[in-house]
């Protein structure tokens, strides 16, 4: 059974209300900073504890990149799970492809029985 424009509108919704809640956070692994990020990579936060500063300036950049890139992921992550609960594995694994797989949409949400 096909999707209608209308649930077709609710899931996109869903997806958008969903998406500017996720954000993704990780930790360095001293635990001298945390970087949260919103989906996309707007950063929320960078909390520093007194470990952070007994690193040169250029060791710092390089903490907060490379704790910066897990929080990214974390946000990504996130929306991935989201996409597979919504619209089902098959959906979630083709997000990245240029032309969404639509039959697995539309069996996805078709009532149960159809499918």
């Amino acid at each position: 059974m096909p999707m209608n424009q209308e649930e077709l509108q609710g899931l996109v919704r869903r997806m958008q209300e969903r998406a500017v809640e996720i954000e993704g956070e990780a930790t360095a692994e001293d635990h001298s900073l945390s970087v949260r990020v919103a989906l996309g990579g707007k950063i929320k936060g960078i909390d520093f504890n007194h470990r952070a500063f007994n690193r040169s300036g250029a060791e710092l950049g390089e903490e907060i990149v490379k704790v910066f890139n897990r929080a990214l992921a974390d946000a990504d992550r996130q929306m991935k799970e989201e996409q597979a609960s919504l619209f089902g594995e098959d959906v979630a694994a083709s997000a990245g492809a240029s032309e969404p797989d639509l039959d697995a949409i539309r069996a996805r949400l078709a009532p149960k029985g159809e499918q």
